[in-house]
């Protein structure tokens, strides 16, 4: 009986205490509840050093009109911080011009200046006040695109030899003395040869793009105007080929330029001569070097029948430039053609020695 009672009495004690200790967990948990809205209630530091929960502030920024964001507004240019700064970027944004002339007369000053009657330059002098060519380049850069396409035939054709030339110019300035470590045995040592690409290399600016001696002449006057005239205007800075002309070509007469430079540069024993006793007329090799450019023109002329194509197109060409008697005599006689060895010395004036 003692056992039975024993059990009764431990079958009602143990689930009192399971009771007991379940509520006794339960009061943490609910102090925990209760204190976590006090927890959460505490001040936030905020990023500005000012109390994010701070009464005043959120009223203030309440009671302020939220404002709209400006809606496709430009951004401004930041000022510049110094005069020297405004001055760098007032030079890198270009000034175009629609109004240029075809040629300026900063152009015709410098071409006066610079090179003699016989093509020769003072490329020492040039050197030291190429400060001169800036305002010429500026110029050429600047040129409005639709005002080059408002320009007469001519004017694109003296605006673009013009723009060789100048550019020639500064091609060997920016390289002179030409004296470089490697040179080229076969050419002299000041020639235009001893600088590296010079008509591939070298980039100059026109209306805002860049563009080589080679993209000029190629691009820009013989595939566009075919005419062969062209080849003795731009100068190639040796003492061989075409003189430079020390003046720009002009729109209103520069047919006549280009007659002129050729006749005088016929007349020159580096352009051509002809010898009646052993039949030949030596040429210059600006003839080969541009010789699809006058097939294109004069082969088809009928003169000169028996020759081959190239041979007959350069003779076609030079019969206009030379004596009446020299060119029938050409013509009745079958005469040869041979190309004068081409001389790379740069086209420089005598240096001055100081005394």
């Amino acid at each position: 009986m003692a056992l039975v009672a024993l059990g009764v009495m431990l079958l009602i004690c143990i689930p009192a205490l399971k009771l007991a200790t379940a509520q006794q967990h339960q009061r943490p948990i609910t102090k925990s509840l209760e204190t976590e809205p006090q927890t959460s209630k505490q001040q936030l530091p905020s990023t500005d050093g000012k109390n994010s929960r701070d009464p005043n502030r959120h009223a203030e920024e309440t009671n302020k009109e939220p404002q709209k964001e400006p809606e496709n507004e430009p951004q401004k240019k930041p000022e510049p911080e110094n005069e020297s700064q405004k001055d760098s970027d007032m030079q890198d944004q270009p000034d175009i011009d629609i109004t240029a002339p075809v040629v300026s007369t900063e152009m015709k000053k410098l071409l006066a200046t610079y090179v003699d009657k016989n093509g020769l330059v003072n490329y020492q002098k040039l050197r030291r006040l190429r400060g001169e060519l800036r305002p010429i380049e500026k110029q050429l850069n600047n040129v409005h695109p639709a005002k080059f396409i408002s320009w007469s035939k001519n004017e694109r054709i003296a605006f673009w030899i013009n723009n060789y030339n100048i550019f020639t110019l500064k091609l060997i300035i920016d390289n002179y003395p030409i004296d470089p470590i490697i040179k080229w045995p076969i050419y002299p040592k000041n020639s235009i040869m001893q600088i590296r690409g010079p008509w591939t290399k070298h980039y100059f600016k026109v209306m805002g793009l860049e563009y080589t001696l080679r993209e000029i002449e190629k691009d820009m006057l013989m595939d566009k105007f075919g005419d062969p005239r062209i080849c003795f205007a731009l100068s190639l800075a040796n003492i061989a080929g075409p003189p430079l002309l020390n003046e720009p070509y002009l729109p209103e007469k520069i047919d006549e330029q280009l007659d002129e430079q050729i006749k005088k540069y016929f007349s020159s024993p580096q352009g051509l001569k002809i010898d009646h006793t052993t039949k030949t007329v030596h040429m210059s090799v600006i003839f080969k070097l541009n010789e699809k450019r006058f097939i294109n023109k004069y082969e088809q002329i009928k003169k000169f029948r028996n020759k081959k194509p190239n041979i007959r197109a350069f003779l076609n060409f030079v019969v206009n430039y030379i004596d009446p008697g020299d060119a029938k005599r050409i013509q009745d006689g079958d005469y040869k053609v041979e190309f004068i060895r081409y001389n790379w010395t740069l086209n420089e004036q005598p240096k001055q020695t100081k005394k």
